[in-house]
């Protein structure tokens, strides 16, 4: 039987029998992005029993669509003016209600991190001074409230408004007027369908101590865990928010790098080809995380049973008729294949520079 596999939401919600059946839970909408060519669909999954019936954590999921025209006009302003537009909306909201709640679970194995509640030390005094300079460097000074913490043996870490923060010895005060961003950009730069995370890294205007990016790479390459690696950064770098890119998978050939996926709800690298690694998320990283996607591969077995599906409804077979001979076929021998445009090296770069142009675009203003 098949097994269709994809990271899109919008597509789990079009695999349902009939798309005009409410699904307790799952709420979907279609907005106007009032630019010719580029459609919006956003799917929101509320509580546990849209959790389960769609099998993704609760949050939104907008999803562009962008046609072969906007490729071939090489426009992609327009595009980059409603991600722009999405991704700052999720930041205001997120971060903003990441400021007001405490005691954000981190998850497992953060042995490195030390990050303890600051309560009227003697050397505070002392490391303040010594690392005046420093800091003054760094950070603006705010006002002094509550340390946030993570301990090692319960993993937590608190988020409040003007905290001062202990790291390594080290107190600095969080200016909370400006927000600090980490752009995380997966994948391997050496595998093209999955280098588009590292080509968004390329095109991202860096700011110092506000806008900071990193292309971790793989598993394979440095012999860490990509959640590892982001996790430390962002308990070491004080951040507010991270936007995490990657490379996904699609049951429609048509949508390979013609869809944008953004969601609050994080990543599960690897998930859609079945290389599931650690989840880069909320929970884990104990502050919003934003993940952008885009379909650059899709299953062979999916493109041979849609050749086979077609062929068969034209030659007068009915859909159930179709569907049974379909669900008597095996994909197991080419449940690990997966294909991509010919022409995936050009695609990436224009959807890389498009996302980047996007992420500028909302991160500057």
């Amino acid at each position: 039987m098949l097994s269709r596999v994809t990271d899109l939401a919008l597509e789990v919600r079009e695999s349902f029998p009939d798309d005009n059946v409410e699904i307790p839970g799952v709420k979907i909408i279609k907005r106007d992005t009032g630019i010719s060519g580029i459609s919006m669909t956003e799917v929101e999954i509320k509580d546990e029993h849209g959790m389960k019936a769609m099998g993704k954590p609760v949050g939104k999921y907008i999803t562009l669509e962008f046609s072969d025209r906007e490729w071939e006009k090489s426009d992609e302003t327009g595009l980059e003016k409603v991600l722009a537009g999405i991704v700052e909306s999720i930041i205001v909201e997120k971060v903003s209600k990441n400021r007001k709640v405490a005691g954000s679970v981190l998850g497992e194995g953060d042995e490195n991190i030390n990050i303890k509640k600051n309560k009227k030390n003697e050397n505070r005094e002392n490391q303040k001074k010594n690392k005046e300079d420093e800091d003054n460097d760094r950070i603006k000074k705010g006002k002094t409230g509550e340390n946030e913490e993570c301990d090692k043996s319960n993993k937590k870490r608190i988020y409040e408004e003007n905290s001062e923060i202990k790291i390594d010895n080290i107190t600095v005060s969080r200016d909370k007027a400006d927000k600090r961003i980490m752009i995380a950009g997966l994948g391997n730069r050496y595998a093209t369908p999955d280098m588009l995370g590292n080509k968004v890294v390329e095109y991202i205007d860096i700011v110092p101590e506000k806008i900071c990016a990193i292309a971790p790479g793989v598993l394979s390459q440095t012999g860490m865990e990509t959640c590892d690696i982001i996790r430390n950064i962002v308990c070491k770098g004080d951040f507010d928010c991270i936007i995490v890119i990657d490379s996904l998978c699609s049951t429609h050939t048509e949508r390979l790098c013609h869809t944008i996926q953004v969601t609050d709800t994080g990543i599960s690298p690897g998930a859609g080809v079945g290389n599931r690694r650690k989840e880069i998320n909320g929970d884990v990283m104990g502050i919003p995380v934003i993940a952008i996607g885009v379909p650059t591969v899709v299953s062979m077995a999916t493109v041979a049973y849609d050749c086979i599906e077609e062929t068969l409804l034209k030659q007068g077979f009915s859909q159930e008729e179709t569907d049974i001979f379909l669900n008597g076929m095996s994909n197991d021998k080419y449940s690990g294949l997966f294909v991509t445009p010919k022409d995936i090296d050009e695609q990436i770069f224009f959807i890389g520079k498009a996302i980047a142009g996007g992420l500028n675009m909302a991160l500057q203003k």
